[in-house]
């Protein structure tokens, strides 16, 4: 983002909105500056966690399921935690020992919301097409391929199926595509801005299901068609490891934000 600053000695920090200028706030400016000074959110090591805090069962199940997705690939043959640190990117050297990142912690940590509570998702499903009456919700705690495959699992028990006669047969046919709701939380994930005080949220209604991620986008949303952009590279790459994100961004061509009946 384009900054213009003025003279000293009063500063206004200007950040670029389409073809216009406007002042940003003292938050977003020195937020910003933190930005520049860091390593991206998932490459940065966790405060007060050690490798201990990571569970080898979950590596172990990670690189079985990346197996899976590519079966060409070459299994490691390093020891696990050489794998973490150099093909994982999971974990760094601190003080002597290994202290897990960011991407470590969310993917293989042993209980991930101790050290970060708002990687959570929250999920809820609505009486009719507004949020005055539950009918179920969930908060779903863990690694993001747990949260994944449990974000999922109260989705499939909330919306419907039913069977439709295709050329003579019976198929089963869902009331919204599951690949399309499980790609937009996986995008959720990946793309969110972790330092944001929300979790996701998944809101389900009669007429609709929303999955919304927190955090401002990271380009103008005129421009989010077609356009490939990510907040968190390293998460992104877990994700493709185990075939859950295409290796080449398409944008939000595909309906993944809100899907709607009708």
């Amino acid at each position: 983002m384009p900054l213009l600053v003025s003279p000293s000695p009063c500063l206004l920090v200007l950040g670029r909105v389409g073809a216009a200028d406007v002042q940003m706030s003292r938050v977003e400016y020195e937020r910003l500056l933190l930005a520049r000074r860091q390593p991206p959110f998932d490459q940065q090591l966790v405060e007060g966690a050690t490798y201990a805090d990571l569970g080898e069962a979950k590596v172990q199940n990670f690189l079985r399921r990346r197996q899976e997705a590519y079966p060409d690939a070459t299994p490691p043959g390093a020891p696990l935690p050489q794998v973490v640190v150099e093909m994982l990117e999971g974990a760094r050297e601190r003080n002597g020992g290994l202290a897990p990142t960011y991407t470590g912690l969310l993917f293989f940590g042993r209980d991930p919301q101790r050290f970060l509570p708002r990687a959570e998702v929250k999920l809820a499903r609505f009486q009719g097409t507004t949020m005055l009456a539950f009918i179920d919700r969930l908060i779903v705690h863990g690694t993001l391929p747990e949260m994944l495959d449990e974000a999922e699992r109260f989705i499939r028990r909330n919306t419907r199926t039913a069977m439709k006669v295709v050329e003579f047969e019976s198929v089963q046919v869902s009331e919204y595509p599951y690949d399309a709701i499980r790609e937009a939380l996986v995008n959720a994930m990946a793309h969110r801005d972790y330092h944001h005080s929300s979790g996701i949220q998944v809101n389900i209604f009669d007429d609709r299901l929303e999955v919304m991620s927190p955090g401002e986008a990271l380009i103008p949303l005129s421009e989010l068609e077609g356009s490939h952009v990510t907040r968190n590279e390293t998460l992104s790459r877990r994700f493709r490891d185990i075939g859950e994100m295409e290796q080449f961004g398409t944008g939000i061509t595909k309906p993944v934000l809100s899907l709607s009946k009708g």
